[in-house]
């Protein structure tokens, strides 16, 4: 099924901009509000959902290229922070950006030779005056808002540390900020009403860039009195182009099989391989969920077209050589790529689609040189792979639009994302657990200091967990079921001596992410095979399905790497493996050519009744089918010892279709052992994953946000 879709424009404006350009609507009135709200001391929200392409990143950052306000920019993917680094390099001087991710974080923290994050944090924010601009990921601003830096800190620090990211950043940009789930967006509800609220003496402006912007207003403006202000830019028919035409290939297949990769080779490659006879200097990207998919189509490129041609960019390798796998030819990758990265010398593309935000997301990143139709040499051309049923919808719902007139791109992107099932989306986790992170929050800000009006700071932060989540009850028991779940799911710091009640944390859920539990380090062969640097840490489920593989020691894995780079290097290596807590250590030699079966399992005894809630429990083993369960024996030893967060109902994962999960939700296969024969496989979630399950529909009444 083949649409034209038509190119999109937008009017500039004839007023003073980013040096002499002339700014679009949605520039122009982002730097027209900021001001204002510089000059009144005022907090506003701004909502940006202009397309892909059309200058958000200079929106956001124009206040400060003209004016010196300084900006944080929060971004979700490393990646893409470099990205927007290099795109404002233009505008700002070397010495007015910092970027600050967990590599540079580290840098930093060796280059000032202190003793932790917090007091580099707090070195980098107090020190404002030669910067302007911090470009930095969610992650760490939730660190930093939730004060949860300060566990082997001293006070002043933590207290330096927040109180510079309530007082000293006027403007914070959060960038596709459509990415971010409900407990996300409750954690970014909370960083904006903490800040409003303990400086309202304060400027406060909060940018939030995204492509559906759903939900924003009620929180921001009916529970906090924020005012919002749209500035989107509205298409014309005159005007700068700021969306190339296209030519879109809809293929419908079932992306539950997880072949992509393949059927990319047996369905598309003839159609593919047209356009590149015709275009013989047509470069492309091919998006993919799968890393192995992502990886066997890259093997049949580079076999193709030599391997020079071709650069792999997904998390499953080394930054840098991500970087590099952009500047290829042909570049195939994850969502690694599909989050912002501007990839303007690609021609076509090349992607699969699980949900009609995905499809919008990866078709966005095509077509965004700004070139009038009849200058475009090489043609804008896209192949996605959709699911069945909304083939079959586009299709009925476009039918008049097929081969024979332009379409929109606002109508063929609306019909695609009406045509995906609603997924669950967790909406009374802003009910059951968020009240229950920022009581946590309030808690650490009490104790961290914030010297001026303690007493009046708490009641402000008991009030605004009121106001921002609505609970059915009052801030007491919000307060005692934040003690109880802490005491019975939290952990306390080993830095720690003398714990107190409020000590106690529960990084499950009070990180960004999520924290995770298989994490291993790897010697990959194949990409020393490469000239890739081969160690890595990743996720064990990965390695045990789609890799062949063999146990090392920690003495003989540090061998090798201090063996294969540098003392420097592999120091940072090691520093990040004890971070990650890694539950052990393999060679990758291969990848398997069938997915290996894997489940985890635990004593019987352990499970009890408790079904579908989270529980800690420990003396778990994750087993692969075959030969290559040997190789366990030293992970499964750690594994055991851990008391992990899970949640486990009675249906095997095959049959969980009734929970509509999303996409890439990750459940595993659970088999009891020790009372004789072993029971059928159930289906167990782990960390965050288990608390989400917790607050599905079918779960709790807990009321939610939405």
């Amino acid at each position: 099924m083949q649409y034209v879709v038509d190119h999109l424009r937008y009017n500039t404006l004839d007023q003073p901009f980013v040096e002499q350009l002339e700014p679009y609507h949605h520039q122009a009135k982002t730097l027209e509000e900021v001001r204002n709200a510089i000059v009144k001391n005022n907090s506003v929200a701004i909502i940006n959902s202009s397309v892909t392409g059309s200058g958000k990143t200079l929106a956001n950052f124009a206040s400060t290229i003209l004016d010196r306000i300084r900006t944080i920019g929060v971004y979700p993917t490393n990646e893409l922070i470099r990205d927007q680094e290099a795109a404002l390099r233009k505008h700002l001087g070397k010495l007015d950006i910092v970027r600050v991710d967990s590599e540079r974080l580290d840098g930093y923290r060796e280059q000032m030779q202190v003793r932790s994050n917090t007091e580099t944090l707090a070195t980098i924010t107090a020190d404002w005056e030669d910067y302007h601009a911090l470009l930095t990921n969610p992650d760490i601003l939730h660190l930093m808002a939730f004060d949860l830096y300060g566990y082997s800190s001293r006070i002043n620090m933590r207290e330096r540390l927040f109180q510079a990211l309530i007082n000293n950043f006027p403007v914070i940009a959060f960038d596709e900020f459509h990415l971010y789930d409900t407990k996300q967006v409750g954690n970014v509800a909370f960083i904006v009403g903490t800040i409003a609220r303990l400086a309202p003496d304060k400027p406060h402006v909060f940018i939030f860039s995204s492509a559906t912007p759903q939900g924003i207003y009620e929180w921001a403006y009916q529970r906090l009195n924020i005012p919002v202000i749209n500035v989107t830019t509205e298409p014309t028919n005159e005007g700068r182009i700021v969306s190339e035409p296209l030519q879109l290939n809809l293929y419908k297949t079932n992306l539950g099989e997880w072949k992509s990769g393949q059927k990319i080779v047996e369905q598309l490659w003839d159609d593919i391989e047209a356009y590149l006879d015709q275009y013989p200097s047509a470069r492309g990207i091919f998006v993919l969920d799968s890393v192995y998919e992502a990886k066997l189509l890259a093997l049949f490129l580079s076999e193709k077209f030599g391997e020079d041609n071709v650069g792999e960019v997904h998390g499953y390798m080394d930054s840098a050589v991500r970087r590099d796998g952009l500047k290829c030819r042909f570049s195939v990758g994850t969502t690694t790529i599909d989050v912002g990265v501007d990839f303007q010398d690609k021609d076509f593309m090349v992607f699969e689609a699980r949900s009609g935000a995905q499809f919008i997301q990866r078709i966005g990143r095509l077509g965004r040189r700004g070139r009038e139709p009849n200058t475009i040499k090489i043609p804008n051309q896209a192949w996605a792979l959709i699911p069945h049923y909304v083939y079959n919808y586009v299709q009925d719902a476009t039918a008049s639009h097929l081969h024979t007139q332009p379409i929109k791109r606002r109508d063929i992107l609306e019909h695609i994302d009406d045509g995906y099932t609603p997924k669950e989306k967790f909406e009374h986790y802003w009910g059951k657990y968020s009240p229950l992170e920022a009581m946590a929050a309030k808690e650490r800000i009490k104790s961290a200091g914030l010297t001026n009006n303690r007493e009046k700071n708490d009641e402000t932060l008991s009030e605004l967990i009121i106001d921002l989540y609505q609970p059915i009850e009052p801030i007491t028991g919000i307060e005692e079921r934040q003690r109880k779940t802490w005491y019975h799911f939290g952990q306390v710091s080993e830095h720690i001596k003398k714990p107190q009640p409020r000590d106690r944390y529960l990084p499950e859920i009070e990180s960004f992410r999520g924290s995770s539990y298989f994490q291993v380090a790897l010697y990959d062969r194949l990409d020393e095979q490469k000239g890739w640097f081969p160690f890595k840490i990743y996720s064990l489920p990965f390695v045990l399905r789609r890799t062949q593989f063999n146990a090392l020691s920690g003495d003989k894995f540090e061998g090798l790497l201090r063996a294969k780079t540098s003392t420097g290097r592999a120091d940072s290596f090691l520093r990040r493996a004890k971070r990650s807590s890694v539950l052990g250590y393999l060679q990758i030699n291969d990848l398997s050519s069938e997915s290996n079966r894997i489940h985890f399992a635990i004593p019987k005894k352990k499970l009890l009744d408790k079904h579908e809630q989270p529980i800690r429990l420990d003396r778990w083993e994750i087993r692969v089918e075959g030969e290559l369960h040997h190789q366990l024996k030293s992970i499964n030893k750690a594994l055991r010892k851990r008391k992990l967060i899970a949640w486990y109902c009675q249906s095997p994962p095959w049959e969980m279709a009734h929970y509509n999960l999303p996409t890439m939700f990750q459940t595993y296969a659970l088999s009891a052992y020790g009372s004789g024969k072993t029971d059928s496989f159930w289906t167990v979630a782990f960390g965050l994953n288990a608390f989400l399950l917790d607050c599905t529909r079918k779960n709790t009444d807990t009321p939610y946000f939405g």
